[in-house]
């Protein structure tokens, strides 16, 4: 069994630059996303932050709901 596994990406025509979720060896998960670091941390709530060494990525719902995420509407 490979070390990360894909569990669902986004459709696109290359196989860069495409949001995509990864099951890791670990039983952790990695995520590829656009970064939104600069845009949005400004607007986390109070107590969340992005530490040295993170990003904050934005991934379309519609990723994770086909990879098995169980997400609220609202």
């Amino acid at each position: 069994m490979s070390e990360i596994v894909l569990l669902a990406s986004a459709a696109c025509g290359t196989n860069v630059n495409c949001p995509s979720v990864f099951r890791l060896a670990s039983g952790d998960f990695a995520v590829v996303g656009v970064e939104a670091s600069p845009e949005l941390q400004g607007q986390l709530p109070e107590g969340s932050g992005v530490g040295d060494g993170e990003r904050l990525v934005i991934v379309p719902k519609d990723l994770l709901v086909d990879a098995g995420w169980m997400i609220p509407d609202s």
